[in-house]
């Protein structure tokens, strides 16, 4: 009569064993998975962080495009107002003092053009410097994800291991300390 109940203790231990790892595992692949999913995001960021990188740096170089046009515009303006001016009082337009007048205009305009292109150079090596590194922290997040899923997916499966070994151990020693060493259930008869 104990020899079933004995069975079916050691069968409920082993099942039990084999519940906890088959739980194990899934909980591993659960947190593989999520880690996963956080380095595909944090990659998708890296990616968006670039092209928002290139997208500031195109618009600071046209922002100084438009600049350097307006500039021209009035550049243009002056000359011309400088021009009539000229006239009105009478100075020759190919004198020295309308040369030198036109000379110091376009020499203005030339610093001018010149700061305009290498701020708006400026600005678009800073946005692009600001993207790559922020993209490569991103890609640095990534990887600790990605590092992170695989090693809580290890030791996951590794507790899932622990609780099968475990449980077969228990279940042995459960067995062993029925049974005793003779092999037998059954209890001595007193004499």
């Amino acid at each position: 009569m104990a020899a079933p109940l004995v069975i079916a203790a050691v069968a409920l231990a082993a099942g039990s064993a084999i519940g906890q790892y088959a739980t194990g595992k899934t909980q591993a692949a659960m947190q593989s998975n999520y880690y996963n999913f956080l380095a595909d995001q944090a990659k998708l960021k890296s990616d968006l962080a670039r092209q928002a990188g290139e997208q500031q740096a195109t618009y600071a170089q046209d922002e100084g495009a438009k600049l350097g046009h307006q500039l021209k515009k009035q550049v243009d303006q002056v000359e011309a107002a400088q021009t009539t001016g000229m006239i009105a009082q009478g100075i020759e337009l190919g004198s020295v003092t309308a040369e030198d007048i036109a000379n110091d205009t376009l020499n203005k305009y030339k610093l001018d053009e010149m700061a305009i292109r290498y701020n708006a150079d400026l600005k678009a090596y800073e946005a692009k410097r600001a993207a790559i590194i922020q993209s490569w922290e991103l890609y640095g997040e990534a990887a600790s994800m990605g590092l992170s899923g695989q090693m809580m997916s290890s030791a996951t499966r590794l507790q899932a291991q622990s609780s099968l070994i475990g449980g077969a151990a228990q279940t042995a020693n459960n067995a062993y300390l029925l049974f005793g060493k003779g092999g037998t259930t059954e209890t001595p008869s007193k004499k």
